[in-house]
């Protein structure tokens, strides 16, 4: 695998904001301000979370966290992928986890979750909190690739389980969420041979097809678990259009009872491989369309100056109170300049367009040479402030090659940017940093800790290189962002008291 150091020119991004913590009481709606708490929010330092070295080379890589939170055990899972296994550079990954407490802090060592070194290498795992357990599902090499998933309640040794779907196409990139009524999991995946996997230190590693020519889609398979094995109950195309759709993220949201799922489209695409637009379907929780897949942004070109960038929208879903936010990448090329945004919407359950906002601003001066960074970005909700955090991976550019940085941007229920004081900010910027010089092979993961009386705010994770160790030395570090400085609960979670908010 390539080195990660690259010659770059100078980079332009906007100034860092300050990072704060708001409480929201009042009505929420769109136009509307909320009625603030300025309470600081305490933005802990990053402290290693977990890693493996001694093989001197790729190895020794531990990537693409992600992790949930439990409020019955009050606990963490975070999951991340790792070479330590391979025997080969064509093997793949396997899955690692470790179990935190409310406070962030491990608990035990971490263990092995996949039971052979098959994880799809590009396809990263999602992990679901299940009251009082946890489900894990990833991507498992193969022809064709298949869903993998494994419960995990404590740190033994279980054995890798498929899930049956209907497909005989690859299926991959997988995103988990858990329904507490009927105690069933909804994963969305791709179906198909194409595939654009990211680029894993400048090499490509098409694991699952990589067929910019043939068509994928995205589905939803609703399943249960019997005498320990994963039962499959129903499944649905999402996805309608012709070409690709890749990578999705998916949501439920219990006021309103149904899901939300956004991705990356090429229906417009024209046999562009590197066109995507955005799009999104509500699905009922019976697990039927609401109406049909709407344009959430006609993105565009996503190519890069070198084709090893894989920069994409890369969509994530938060559901929130009554609504769901939608954040993804928008890209628009500029003279001498390729100009990021995260852009987001706020989605009730309509299938027209929905108003688009710029969450942060990232500006590339000039097109890189050579191998181009990697974004990531991850949605929440805290419910008890009623509020989204969005969690992003930006990028600068030096001599030295690409840096890295992990930020985060609170907003108001109904969007609103906020600045640490709780006024509101009138224009985007690049979000509040969390860890920077970081390299670029950077991936994030974020969780919510909502419990009355413990360290309630958010678990963030990610991978970053070791410090003072050879360049493929990946590790997985954590930074806790606590707000124990709420008002009175307006309302608790589904989990607690299974009723639906009582704010509108």
């Amino acid at each position: 695998m390539n080195q990660m150091i690259s010659s770059v020119r100078t980079f332009t991004v906007a100034a860092t904001l300050t990072l704060f913590l708001v409480a929201a009481t009042g009505s929420v709606g769109n136009g509307q301000h909320l009625s603030l708490d300025a309470a600081p929010a305490v933005m802990g330092s990053p402290q290693a979370l977990a890693g493996f070295r001694g093989q001197g080379d790729q190895r020794d890589a531990d990537l693409y966290p992600t992790v949930a939170f439990d409020a019955v055990n009050q606990r963490y899972l975070a999951v991340w992928q790792s070479v330590r296994n391979a025997n080969s550079r064509s093997d793949g990954f396997d899955l690692y986890g470790i179990f935190l407490s409310q406070h962030g802090t491990p608990i035990g060592s971490p263990f092995r979750i996949s039971d052979r070194n098959d994880v799809a290498r590009s396809s990263p795992p999602t992990v679901v909190a299940a009251n009082g357990s946890f489900v894990v599902a990833w991507t498992r090499r193969g022809s064709p690739c298949r869903l993998s998933v494994q419960q995990v309640f404590n740190s033994a040794a279980r054995a890798d389980l498929l899930i049956e779907t209907n497909e005989t196409a690859h299926q991959h990139s997988p995103s988990l969420v858990y329904h507490p009524t009927t105690n069933r999991y909804v994963v969305a995946y791709v179906a198909g041979d194409d595939y654009l996997p990211m680029k894993l230190f400048g090499t490509s590693s098409a694991d699952c097809g990589d067929s910019a020519g043939s068509s994928s889609t995205v589905n939803l398979l609703t399943f249960h678990f019997a005498d320990g094995l994963p039962v499959t109950d129903e499944e649905l195309t999402v996805s309608t259009g012709s070409g690709a759709a890749l990578r999705p993220a998916l949501a439920y949201n219990g006021a309103l009872r149904h899901f939300f799922v956004a991705w990356e489209d090429r229906r417009n695409a024209a046999g562009d491989q590197w066109h995507f637009d955005v799009y999104g379907q509500s699905v009922s929780q019976a697990l039927k369309r609401v109406g049909n897949n709407f344009q959430l942004d006609s993105g565009g070109r996503y190519l890069n100056h070198d084709d090893s960038a894989t920069w994409t929208p890369r969509p994530s879903v938060a559901a929130g109170n009554k609504r769901f936010l939608a954040s993804w990448y928008h890209k628009e090329a500029a003279t001498d300049a390729e100009l990021w945004s995260l852009q987001s919407a706020l989605v009730v359950t309509d299938t027209v367009a929905v108003p688009v906002f710029t969450v942060a601003d990232m500006t590339f001066v000039d097109p890189p040479d050579g191998n181009a960074p990697t974004g990531f970005a991850q949605s929440l909700y805290h419910p008890r402030a009623n509020e989204y955090l969005v969690v992003l991976s930006s990028h600068t550019q030096s001599l030295f090659g690409y840096f890295s940085s992990v930020r985060v941007q609170r907003l108001t229920a109904n969007g609103t940017l906020l600045k640490t004081d709780g006024s509101i900010q009138s224009t985007p910027g690049a979000g509040y940093v969390v860890d920077t010089a970081l390299d670029d092979q950077l991936s994030i993961g974020a969780a919510v800790n909502p419990v009355v009386g413990t360290d309630t705010g958010y678990l963030i994770i990610y991978g970053r290189h070791a410090p003072g160790q050879h360049s493929q030395d990946f590790d997985i570090w954590r930074a806790q962002m606590l707000q124990n400085h709420l008002p009175p609960v307006l309302y608790l979670p589904t989990v607690f008291n299974k009723k639906p908010p009582l704010i509108d």
